[in-house]
């Protein structure tokens, strides 16, 4: 029969067990609070402000936009944490024999395992607080995704609209690559504790690894193959916007080097993750050794060393016939852009014998043209026409080299060396600088033409020809 004073423990140590963790928590909100003064005393100001104009309300929209995004985020990279941290816990073997050297191990096991749980929630909070802390500043490419149409235009690669490239595609590339962090993050905190649980024994040559701990290993790094076969589709249709070519967008070595590379790294990511989820069943080293190093070979080769071998050995060396269909995407898709597929030309008798006091007389036409755009040509050259607005693919003398304009002019003056010199206006009111060496060969040929260009309502004038009857023109405009 039981002494009754064995029936009931002492209550008094609980209390004081819960009361510390109290203190604690306390603790914590209490540091937390005080690392975030700065940020609430700047939202409180941005409320004021908001609220003094009357859109306290777009305040509050982006207030909640950044809130669900920062709860959203953090609730998934704290559940994927933790479940994995769970997962270490289950497969650990309680009856682990451990080598003398494994002292942290067995002190890990004797007072900290046992407060496992506990350590886990916390461990994949912290971390889920620091990894959706990131995802606040995408509230913009958030509401682009979410409200975001099309414009009823089609790129000329891959035939999707507009529209999706602009609104969809940011953040999908964003939520892949997040999603890659966390992939990582998890894999790298479950090998630790897998570690400190006894799965994964230091030894002379490869580590002793239990097999379930080699499965746990294996799906996680299929998910991170199959994230990163989503990467390189998002990566394809980001190529219309690469930078690496002749002109912005998609160039010759994009399309015949890296398209194709991305579409192999498509097909071998998804071959390494059946590969490695088939590995649950063998439980080896292997196939992961060889999945991950086929993945790696094929990255590097195809992926960045082709590329660049045909950028330098073939495109480089004939870049004016090679990049000629890209370039003229780039042009269109500029006109397109700035509304300038609506240009009208009109032609005037030009004449190259102009005289001094022909010039001086049209003295006030002359100064009122913009001076950061006027370019004087070389003396040999002619009479100009007036252009339509500077297009990628062409030289210009302001810039020294070709492909660069990805604004159009506004204003482009040519203007005779000699006319200058005889009439009586100074150079640099004329150019606002000192004369480009070689310009005249970037000038347009005397056909007498003069082109104007209307966009926003009202036209303008992109130069002015050096002749009696395109001065008249330029001043009655």
């Amino acid at each position: 029969m039981r002494i009754p004073s064995d029936l009931t423990a002492d209550p008094a140590p609980r209390r004081r067990h819960r009361a510390r963790w109290w203190l604690i928590g306390f603790v914590v909100v209490i540091v937390i609070l005080l690392i975030s003064l700065r940020s609430l005393a700047g939202l409180y100001t941005d409320s004021l402000w908001f609220s003094s104009v009357d859109l306290h309300n777009v305040f509050s929209t982006l207030l909640a936009i950044k809130l669900g995004l920062f709860g959203v985020f953090g609730a998934i990279f704290f559940a994927v944490l933790w479940v994995n941290l769970v997962v270490c816990d289950r497969i650990a073997g309680h009856d682990v024999v451990l080598a003398q050297e494994d002292e942290l191990v067995r002190r890990y096991q004797q007072f900290v395992r046992p407060y496992a749980g506990r350590i886990y929630v916390g461990l994949a909070f912290v971390l889920a607080l620091i990894g959706a802390s990131g995802t606040v500043g995408q509230w913009n490419n958030w509401i682009l995704f979410r409200h975001g149409g099309s414009f009823g235009v089609t790129d000329p690669q891959f035939h999707k609209d507009i529209g999706f490239y602009v609104f969809k595609l940011p953040f999908l590339i964003f939520i892949v690559d997040w999603t890659l962090a966390i992939l990582i993050v998890t894999l790298a905190v479950s090998v630790v504790f897998h570690y400190f649980n006894g799965g994964i024994q230091p030894q002379r040559g490869l580590p002793r690894v239990r097999p379930p701990v080699k499965a746990h290993i294996s799906v996680l790094l299929a998910l991170i193959a199959l994230d990163k076969a989503a990467g390189y589709v998002l990566q394809r249709w980001s190529l219309v916007n690469s930078q690496d070519g002749y002109v912005n967008g998609a160039g010759y070595t994009d399309v015949h080097a890296r398209l194709p590379a991305e579409t192999l790294l498509i097909y071998v990511s998804i071959f390494a993750a059946v590969i490695l989820l088939f590995n649950i069943r063998r439980q080896g080293w292997t196939l992961p050794v060889l999945a991950i190093g086929i993945w790696a070979f094929v990255a590097l080769v195809v992926g960045i060393i082709y590329p660049a071998l045909l950028q330098a050995l073939k495109v480089t060396p004939a870049q004016s016939s090679l990049e000629a269909p890209y370039i003229n995407r780039n042009i269109t898709a500029t006109r397109d852009a700035y509304s300038l597929n609506n240009v009208k030309v009109h032609s005037f008798p030009a004449a190259s014998n102009i005289s001094a006091s022909q010039t001086s007389r049209r003295r006030s036409s002359l100064t009122t043209v913009r001076r950061s755009a006027i370019i004087m040509p070389a003396p040999r050259a002619m009479a100009g026409a007036i252009w339509t607005p500077a297009e990628p693919g062409t030289t210009s003398p302001a810039r020294g080299r070709s492909g660069s304009h990805m604004w159009p002019m506004v204003t482009r003056t040519s203007i005779p060396m000699a006319t200058a010199r005889g009439s009586g206006i100074p150079a640099r009111d004329i150019c606002g600088h000192r004369r480009i060496r070689g310009a005249g060969r970037h000038i347009a040929a005397a056909d007498g033409r003069i082109t104007t260009a209307s966009a926003g309502g009202g036209r303008r004038v992109q130069a002015a020809a050096a002749s009696a009857g395109a001065l008249a023109a330029a001043e009655s405009w």
